[in-house]
């Protein structure tokens, strides 16, 4: 893994010990903004698709002359994360995560992959696009021309690709979704709305780290502007919220510091800056 990228998931899973091997840093995206698009030279071309709410403002941003905002890809190599307006209810599948997983695709294939082999352009074989659930996988692969590698983390369990980029589908958790299947009572499940998995299937740290670890450069992580706004009703639940703040604090910002040309786990503050809310008994955090 990329040192960025690297030191997130060391720093969420493995105590700050886990380190990448110094060639890793040396692998990023290169974006010539203005070179004719790869993915219309090498595949044929996306279907239409329904402008979504960044993909408005881009347009928007086009139409006005600026070019700081046309593009979602905006990371050479760590991790991103694209918030996305959801204009329905969705738990288990987003048409509007799927339509801007496609406008990020076709980012993807007009950048090169540099690398200590050398550098050359980004193909389809090198983007993993996981969901979790078959629902988003299905719309996905019905979306995406067939070379595009689309499957659910257990899926993708041990494989390694240059970028990945990681749906979470839902549009929010409500109270309903929020209800963990390890409270409830005499140790049985409870019942959600969503086929039974909400915010601790979703948001489950071992899952996310396997699909963000599965990127060696870039991980794109995709999801609701509402998701990280939730109330989590245990410790469990905050955590694990707190590790979606987290991962879409570090998305969201400025490149972030680097020493010696590589960012080290001693860059990152201490804990997340972002606490997700709590409704856990006694209030605790």
């Amino acid at each position: 893994m990329h040192p960025r990228l690297c030191a997130l998931v060391s720093e969420m899973s493995y105590e700050g010990r886990l380190a990448s091997h110094a060639a890793a840093a040396m692998r990023e995206l290169r974006m010539p903004r203005d070179a004719p698009s790869l993915a219309q030279q090498q595949h044929p071309p996306l279907a239409p698709r329904r402008q979504t709410a960044p993909q408005e403002q881009a347009t928007r941003a086009a139409a006005d002359g600026s070019d700081e905002v046309r593009n979602l890809l905006t990371r050479r190599a760590g991790v991103q994360f694209v918030e996305v307006v959801h204009h329905q209810e969705n738990t288990q599948s987003s048409p509007e995560e799927a339509e801007t997983v496609a406008q990020l695709c076709d980012e993807l294939l007009r950048t090169r992959l540099h690398s200590p082999d050398g550098e050359r352009a980004l193909r389809w074989e090198d983007v993993l696009l996981v969901a979790p659930y078959n629902a988003q996988v299905r719309l996905l692969t019905k979306r995406l021309p067939a070379a595009a590698r689309v499957g659910t983390v257990d899926k993708f369990q041990g494989q390694e690709a240059p970028v990945v980029i990681l749906c979470l589908c839902h549009s929010e958790f409500s109270d309903e979704l929020l209800t963990d299947p390890r409270d409830g009572e005499g140790g049985a499940p409870s019942v959600h709305h969503d086929g039974g998995r909400g915010l601790s299937f979703v948001l489950n740290r071992n899952r996310l780290n396997v699909a963000l670890s599965r990127a060696q450069c870039l991980a794109i992580v995709v999801a609701s502007t509402k998701l990280a706004e939730a109330s989590a009703k245990s410790i469990v639940q905050q955590r694990e919220l707190n590790f979606l703040c987290r991962i879409r604090e570090l998305g969201v910002a400025n490149d972030l510091p680097e020493e010696n040309g590589c960012v080290t786990t001693e860059s990152f503050p201490n804990g997340p800056s972002c606490l997700a809310s709590s409704r856990a008994p006694g209030g605790g955090g």
